[in-house]
């Protein structure tokens, strides 16, 4: 009966161990990398200027493709002007439409 008794404490206790270890191994197979590279504090900057193209007086269009990932920097003037992100359909823009006057899409 003791014999019966040490045997199964032996193999409860072998249970208890595995049981425990389960859970540790089972969170670090399930532990995901994020899929999203972090945000950068000081992102990339492009201007206006340089990947803009003036298709008339104050109206410039960019291609989304020039300015994935990086800061779009306006130039700080007086005068109004529009961005069209995306294909300029004077006087409709075919994307993200950026300004706030009217005067500047008048042709």
């Amino acid at each position: 009966m003791t014999s019966q008794l040490q045997s199964f404490g032996k193999l409860f206790s072998i249970a208890v161990a595995t049981a425990l270890s389960f859970p540790v191994t089972a969170i670090a197979q399930t532990e995901r990398k994020p899929s999203n590279p972090p945000v950068s504090i000081n992102p990339p900057t492009v201007s206006l200027e340089r990947v803009g193209k003036r298709v008339s007086p104050g109206v410039y269009e960019v291609n989304p493709e020039f300015i994935k990932g990086k800061l779009l920097l306006l130039p700080s003037t007086n005068t109004n002007i529009v961005v069209c992100i995306g294909r300029w359909d004077p006087p409709v823009c075919r994307g993200i439409f950026i300004g706030n006057s009217t005067k500047a899409v008048e042709q």
